[in-house]
């Protein structure tokens, strides 16, 4: 750590541990009458360290920290993500309630690409009207949203949904992943962090896991030594990607959260392509972090 320019005292190791910020020990005997080492045997260890010492950096809290870890990959205890979880939605809350986030404006040239098509149905209209109420209570601008967006029609494209995305437009994928954050934001005012079962926590997380690193590979750039995926994924599209993967399992979408995992563990994420000229070019994915 402290070779990382992360110095960090044995007492404070102890109070990460007792915070949940760091695994418990495991304990080894040394035999009758020696006494026993206690020690980490988890393989990530380091990189789980480094990553709780930058978010307590960034944060200064362990809550927010936790929260962060989970999203990294990393297992913190349960009861502690649920209570983090909650203290998140009610600084939240305080921060809406006093105008401190700001709404999405609606792009100049968004009406162009609002129309699904020129087919007259039902479903056509109220995607389209869906579309429109996003930019008015859709939640503030995120940092860092247009690369969510960029990285998402990637991603979109690299699964077989190239069509489907190119087909509605950029402004209309941008509205949609508002609407999915939204559908996130009621979901977690209703306590499902606090409600799901801790089965349901930890699958959650597994297919959560999936698609994280599918992004990670997206990006084209390599997350930090020890870890699956860069705090910048786990801050900007982890908290919605998580409470979505939670709502489609308890609402028995299993079989939709299988095909998309078998989707993107299968899919080849090509690292450079051949230009226009005919000479290899750095991947356009290596654009979504600038």
């Amino acid at each position: 750590m402290a070779a990382d320019g992360r110095p960090v005292a044995l007492a404070e190791l102890v109070r990460w541990r007792k915070d949940g910020l760091l695994p418990q020990l495991a304990a080894q005997g040394l035999g009758q009458g020696r006494g026993k080492t206690y020690y980490w045997g988890q393989s990530d260890i380091l990189a789980h360290a480094r990553a709780a010492y930058d978010f307590l950096a960034k944060y200064g809290r362990p809550d927010a920290s936790i929260r962060m870890l989970w999203l990294s990959g990393f297992v913190v205890p349960l009861p502690r993500l649920r209570r983090a979880w909650l203290h998140h939605l009610k600084v939240a809350s305080t921060a809406r309630r006093r105008g401190d986030t700001t709404n999405g404006h609606t792009h100049p040239r968004f009406r162009q690409h609002s129309r699904v098509g020129d087919h007259r149905t039902a479903s056509s209209l109220l995607l389209e009207a869906a579309l429109t109420l996003c930019g008015v209570v859709g939640p503030g601008e995120e940092k860092g949203s247009p690369a969510v967006i960029g990285l998402i029609e990637h991603a979109c494209a690299r699964l077989g949904y190239g069509g489907q995305a190119s087909r509605y437009g950029k402004a209309a994928v941008a509205r949609l992943w508002s609407l999915v954050r939204m559908i996130g934001t009621s979901a977690q005012a209703g306590h499902i962090i606090a409600e799901a079962h801790d089965a349901q926590l930890q699958e959650a997380h597994r297919y959560f896991s999936i698609a994280a690193r599918f992004l990670q590979d997206c990006t084209g750039d390599t997350p930090p030594e020890g870890a699956a995926w860069s705090a910048w994924l786990a801050e900007s599209v982890g908290p919605s990607l998580f409470v979505l993967t939670l709502v489609l399992l308890r609402s028995e979408g299993c079989e939709m959260l299988d095909r998309i995992a078998t989707r993107m563990e299968g899919a080849k994420v090509r690292r450079r392509y051949v230009g226009r000229q005919g000479r290899p070019s750095p991947a356009p994915a290596v654009h979504f972090l600038a």
